[in-house]
């Protein structure tokens, strides 16, 4: 395994994955932003002074609370990519592909007359390059033979799957 510098291209993609959860954080925030503004306003349309009523903590603590969860939630979520694009380094694999395997893992419904009908599968695609299993894409699996060289690039430090392809024979 070896370590290198993240490539600019690297670096769109780990950004790609970033920006798509920092989106859906800013819409959640925005949300609760005018819920909290909108609750404020019902609570206080018919007053004519501003005083706190325990019904308006009690919103506001519920709201405040909501919050705290939500960016404590938000940081688990973002902590690990941020962390990658943070280290600026990726790990590089180049080996033989020597097994291909399927695992099949069956779940189910929670309703037992559903499981009669129907039983949800999840298939797993594994190649095995110098002894450790990769997951990989069905398309990608079915292109790949064993014997074929392959290189993959995880980002560092929670190898997170930068890029996947085959080294093409020499002839």
């Amino acid at each position: 395994m070896i370590l290198e510098d993240l490539t600019k291209d690297d670096k769109n993609i780990l950004l790609s994955g970033v920006s798509q959860l920092v989106y859906i954080f800013i819409l959640i925030a925005i949300s609760l932003i005018v819920f909290l503004i909108m609750a404020v306003h019902v609570l206080h349309e018919s007053q004519d002074e501003f005083v706190l009523s325990y019904r308006d903590v009690l919103v506001m603590l519920s709201v405040g609370i909501t919050a705290v969860v939500y960016g404590f939630w938000a940081w688990i979520k973002l902590a690990k990519p941020l962390q990658n694009m943070l280290s600026g380094k990726k790990q590089l694999v180049v080996g033989i592909v020597s097994d291909k395997k399927t695992n099949t893992k069956w779940g189910w419904h929670g309703v037992i007359p559903a499981d009669f009908v129907s039983q949800p599968r999840l298939v797993e695609y594994l190649l095995e390059i110098d002894k450790e299993q990769y997951l990989v894409e069905k398309d990608f699996y079915n292109a790949i033979q064993i014997g074929d060289t392959m290189e993959l690039s995880f980002s560092y430090p929670n190898r997170q799957v930068i890029l996947m392809r085959t080294i093409p024979k020499e002839v």
